[in-house]
């Protein structure tokens, strides 16, 4: 069975990183600037070109991630091990990662078959940028294995979840009570939905709540690798299926 591993309490910690002001603080650092530059950019309906595409999620994502780290680090004082609430095996990990990209992918299905027979109104057309990205991939092979390599995995999958599981992990050291910590779980699903929005109101809803079963994974199995391995896998496969779909006529 997994141990539980507990942040670092070295000595050399200084008695600043400690404090709750500190994880919040921290938590802003990451989280603001990320998230109002999301929700402008989108909101005011800018036109986004393929190559902003891939370097929006390389440059912002994969710099976030070092962010993320570096504060985690260096101004909370802990282990980056220490993301990982619980000891594993990556094998475990890879496997589950699996089974959590078809768990997710059949939601996806589950989603669009009630959402096309009881809210058929609610249905709309891909958001522009998605059109972008698949008129510029589908016949370019070069761009198909860097959108599925590291774009994916780094600038998607890595900083999407490493966002979401420094915030969790540093509030919940701060307020550990059980009701806390899901409120906590909600509030960082609802922003996960909400800078989705561009997507339109009815995948915006689905895509907190599988923000919220994230969290959960995170706060049940304290695992970051799976989680980062399901997404990329619930992303690559979509890209994939487009392009089987379009080549297939």
């Amino acid at each position: 069975m997994s141990k539980p591993i507990t942040p670092s309490t070295t000595a050399d910690k200084q008695p600043w990183q400690r404090r709750p002001i500190t994880q919040i603080l921290a938590v802003i650092v990451v989280y603001v600037p990320l998230y109002v530059f999301a929700l402008w950019s989108h909101l005011t309906l800018q036109t986004i070109t393929l190559k902003e595409l891939f370097l929006y999620p390389m440059l912002l994502g994969g710099g976030n991630v070092v962010l993320i780290l570096l504060v985690y680090r260096f101004i909370c004082g802990e282990r980056i091990t220490s993301l990982n609430l619980k000891s594993g095996k990556w094998y475990v990990d890879v496997l589950s990662g699996i089974l959590l990209a078809i768990v997710f992918l059949t939601l996806r299905l589950l989603q669009q078959v009630l959402q096309s027979v009881w809210l058929p109104r609610t249905s709309s057309p891909p958001a522009e940028e998605l059109i972008t990205l698949f008129s510029g991939i589908v016949n370019n092979p070069l761009l198909l294995a860097i959108w599925l390599g590291p774009v994916a995995w780094l600038g998607v999958a890595a900083f999407e979840e490493l966002t979401r599981v420094f915030m969790l992990n540093r509030l919940w050291t701060i307020w550990s009570q059980p009701t806390v910590r899901r409120l906590i779980m909600l509030i960082s699903a609802a922003l996960f939905g909400l800078v989705h929005i561009y997507q339109g109101p009815a995948n915006a809803v689905a895509i907190a709540l599988q923000g919220l079963l994230y969290a959960w994974y995170y706060h049940r199995f304290g695992r970051v690798w799976p989680m980062i391995i399901g997404h990329a896998l619930y992303d690559s496969f979509q890209v994939v299926q487009v392009v089987i779909a379009f080549h297939g006529g």
